[in-house]
């Protein structure tokens, strides 16, 4: 088993093979059966996060209502002539 020496040391990757070097590791991660497996999981964990950002910019939306008085669950107030309340 081949591996790479660091200061003295002998560093071998979790699975048991020799540390791989940058140019390595792109080549062994954008092999085509890494790269099927790769693409549901990214795209799982980007659409989570895009669904996280979401909630989060709605409750700052209705915390920033709720501080300036509006609840945020009833419909705007109309008036007889269509305008806004006040108008």
């Amino acid at each position: 088993m081949d591996s790479q020496t660091l200061e003295g040391l002998t560093v071998f990757a979790a699975w048991g093979g020799p540390l791989l070097g940058q140019s390595e590791w792109i080549r062994w991660v954008f092999r085509p059966e890494i790269v099927i497996f790769m693409i549901p999981i990214v795209a799982i964990v980007i659409g989570g996060v895009i669904s996280m950002l979401k909630m989060w910019i709605k409750h700052r939306e209705r915390m920033g209502l709720i501080e300036h008085g509006i609840h945020p669950d009833y419909p705007p107030e109309e008036t007889p002539h269509g305008g806004a309340p006040g108008a």
